[in-house]
């Protein structure tokens, strides 16, 4: 709610969304289910790029090619 919030009142002056699909830095926080489905329906909706940072979860180190894959969500960037 809060991120279409914002998307809806400053939307034309973001030009992306920049998202670790799993935090590692912090800890190894996982985001609840849908998240990341979510995120690229609302950076769609209001054309804001969405942009994975898939260094520390990408190349299979989660099961799949990217984090991304287990929610079936494309990034713009990745």
């Amino acid at each position: 709610q809060a991120l279409e919030r914002t998307f809806k009142e400053n939307g034309e002056r973001i030009a992306g969304f920049l998202v670790e699909p799993i935090q590692g830095e912090a800890g190894v926080i996982i985001p609840p289910d849908g998240y990341l489905k979510a995120v690229r329906d609302l950076c769609s909706k209001y054309n804001v790029l969405m942009i994975a940072d898939e260094i520390q979860t990408g190349l299979a180190r989660t099961g799949k090619m990217l984090a991304c894959d287990w929610e079936e969500v494309r990034p713009d960037v990745v």
